[in-house]
This record gives structure tokens, C-alpha cells and sequence, in this order.
């Protein structure tokens, strides 16, 4: 049945929805030329003006690890005897997921694109994001199959629009599914409501880089992104608030009980994709982007944000605040570094210590093979600058 989904997907391409919620997937996944790709290997340099300690590193080359059914078996006797239906063997039904299970699979669908990055697939060009698409589609699709035992496009895309349609079942069957203490049924919920932040992060982030590359010349598109200006326009007030959202993140970084390690180590994973987002962004901009993710990892609060556009804004609060991330994750920009040029890439290199420290310490505690395994590659993936 699995199949009949990829089938049907294509026609529903016309529903606005959809459409609409693809393109702002497209642009985060893709980052269209001429700058490439945002992935993990790119984080060291999407703050920090170029230089040898922030150098994007390869490209992921390890292979997509999706799973894969085993089936024993053994060759047929030569004459093959006639059996009775009567005496056929029963069919096994499958066994139902736990709320773990249905919780874990639901983290791999809404981390979408970076799971699939850290389980391999990670080389660039519009065949290999239709191929991430499509493997995020397919543990969305488990999800929707756990919880309303059907094999539905339309559902699977609800799922990935964080629609309220599916999010509330899929939280009630976590509940169903859970002990009387509800610790999943409260990590399910935190889970949601951080990837709807994300999400939202996600969007509004990539109108603004749109902005950006509606510029005519490379000089005019460069300056704007290492502007740091005093004041934010209208269109930057506009998203601010998406921005900024990051109540969820922070629940699910503070959970508490059995899966602690599980839910922080997808609320870190959380805050790299909203670092992702500000990928090419204005200094200032970035600043907005990131500091959901820095308070509730790192607990540092970003100073004082204007949300209106005739507010004034401090020049040099991202490379003070990020500084100051740095020193928090014990990862402290050298006193030897006097410049901004050279503060920004040290601190910004601190702060990926930090991220690959808080899922090491995690690491050891997480029950599902799947999530510490994509944990060990993304943790490979933020060390290997610092090699």
C-alpha cells in the first residue's frame, strides 16, 4: 500500500496547501544557487565571514540508512506436497508500536530533512533533495499509519504541514498508547509544538533570503547580508514574531523523566535546523533566528530585540551575543582575538562545540538505536572542523 502513496502524491499537487508548504520546504532544503545547499557541514559559516577555522567541510558521503525488511526462508523440497487451507500457516499481524515507537518515529518525520542528512544522503542537486523528500515521506507516512491505521497522501502531508487535523490524533494515540505517568504523551506534545515553531522559523526565514535574491548584482545581495543595521523595515518586523517563537523548543530542552535524553537530543537537533535557518540572513536578522535555539540549549538570553520597525536596534549585539553563547558552552573566544573578523568565526566554531557537547552527554542515554545513531553522525559532522 505503501507504493499507492507516491503514486497519488503527484496529483495532489494542485491543492494550495501543499503547494504552498512544499515551496518553503523546497527553499529551506535547497537553498537555491548561487550559494548552494545549507546543510550541517555548512553551519560553521553561516554566521561568520570566511576564514580557515569556519571552512565548510565535505559534503555528507555516507550512505541513506532507511531499514529494510529481513525474511528467512529455505529451498522448496523437491516434490512439494499439496496443503490443505485448513493447515496453512497463520499470518502473523504486525506488532502494534509502542508510544516510543510512535513518539521516535514521529521526531524522524518532522526533523524531515535533517535525519535524512545525518542517515547519509547529503550530496547535492535536485535528484537528492527528491530523495530526502521521499524518505521523510515515508517515515511520515508510518506515523499516519500508527495512528489512523490508513495509507493516506492527504494525511501524510497534514502531518508535515504540522496541521491540527492530525497532530491532535497523533498525540491522543501517544496518550492511548502511554502508562499512567503520560511522560510520552508530554514528550509527544512538546515534540509538536517545537516543530511548529520551526517550521514557522523555517518560513519566514527563507521570505527574507528571497528578498535578498530579488537584488540585482551579487555586491547589492552581499552587502545585505552582512548588514547589521539600527533599525529592522517592515518586512523584517513582519516575521519577527515567527521568528522568535521558541516556547516549545524550550519545553522539550527542559523535559524531564525517562526520555530526557531522547527529548534533548531532538530538541538540540531542533535548534541546529533553526540555525539552519538563518543561513544567509542579515547579522541582525540572524540574531532574531538563532536566539530561541541559544536560550533554551545553552540557556543564554539574547539582549533586549526590537519588534517594531521604527525601534532602534543595538549595531554589534550578534557578535556580542554569540560571544557570549561561545563562553557559556566553555568554548570561550581566545583574549588573543582582538578584530571582529576573528572574533565571529571563533565564537561561532565555540558555539558548535557546544551543540556536539550537549548530544555527546546525551548520547549514552537515548533507548532507540535509530535516534543514536543519527545522533553519532550529526555529532561527527559538528566535530570534524574542530579535527
Amino acid at each position: 500500500m505503501l507504493g499507492l502513496v507516491f503514486f497519488v502524491l503527484p496529483a495532489l499537487q494542485k491543492v494550495t496547501a501543499r503547494r504552498h508548504f512544499r515551496e518553503c520546504e523546497e527553499t529551506h532544503e535547497e537553498n537555491v544557487q548561487p550559494h548552494g545547499r545549507v546543510s550541517l557541514s555548512h553551519l560553521l559559516v553561516f554566521a561568520a565571514p570566511k576564514c580557515e577555522i569556519c571552512s565548510p567541510v565535505r559534503a555528507w558521503s555516507f550512505i541513506i540508512v532507511l531499514g529494510a525488511l529481513a525474511c528467512g526462508g529455505h529451498e522448496p523440497p523437491p516434490t512439494p506436497q499439496p496443503v490443505a487451507s485448513s493447515s496453512s500457516p497463520p499470518v502473523v499481524a504486525p506488532a502494534k508500536p509502542t508510544a516510543h515507537d510512535l513518539v521516535i518515529a514521529t521526531a524522524s518525520c518532522l526533523l524531515g530533512p535533517l535525519w535524512a542528512e545525518a542517515e547519509g544522503e547529503a550530496s547535492t542537486g535536485p535528484e537528492s533533495a527528491k530523495e530526502r523528500r521521499d524518505a521523510t515521506a515515508k517515515r511520515c507516512a508510518s506515523v499516519v499509519r500508527a495512528v489512523t491505521s490508513e495509507d493516506d497522501p492527504t494525511k501524510v502531508e497534514a502531518l508535515r504541514m504540522l496541521d491540527a487535523s492530525i497532530t491532535d490524533p497523533l498525540v491522543a494515540k501517544v496518550k492511548e498508547l502511554d502508562d499512567e505517568k503520560g511522560e510520552l504523551a508530554k514528550f509527544s506534545t512538546a515534540l509538536v509544538a517545537t516543530a511548529r515553531e520551526s517550521a514557522a522559523a523555517r518560513r519566514a526565514a527563507a521570505k527574507l533570503r528571497a528578498d535578498i535574491e530579488r537584488l540585482r548584482t551579487d555586491k547589492e545581495k552581499l552587502a545585505a547580508r552582512e548588514r547589521d543595521a539600527d533599525r529592522l523595515s517592515a518586512d523584517e518586523a513582519n516575521v519577527v514574531s515567527a521568528l522568535r517563537a521558541g516556547v516549545g523548543l524550550d519545553s522539550l530542552a527542559k523535559y524531564s523523566g525517562a526520555y530526557a535524553a531522547e527529548a534533548h537530543a531532538a530538541a538540540v537537533l531542533f535548534a541546529l535546523s533553526r540555525v539552519r535557518a538563518a543561513q544567509d540572513l542579515p547579522k541582525h536578522m540572524k540574531l532574531y533566528t538563532v536566539s530561541p535555539a541559544y536560550a533554551a540549549i545553552f540557556g543564554v538570553q539574547p539582549p533586549p530585540l526590537p519588534e517594531h520597525a521604527k525601534d532602534k536596534l543595538k549595531p554589534g549585539a550578534w557578535l556580542a551575543y554569540v560571544t557570549a553563547v561561545a563562553a557559556a558552552c566553555g568554548h570561550p573566544v581566545p583574549d588573543t582575538a582582538k578584530k571582529p573578523k576573528e572574533r565571529e568565526p571563533l565564537a561561532w566554531a565555540g558555539v558548535l562545540a557546544g551543540f556536539a557537547d550537549r548530544l555527546e552527554a546525551a548520547e549514552p542515554q537515548i533507548k532507540d538505536a535509530g535516534l543514536a545513531e543519527v545522533v553519532k553522525l550529526v555529532i561527527e559532522r559538528l566535530e570534524t572542523p574542530r579535527q
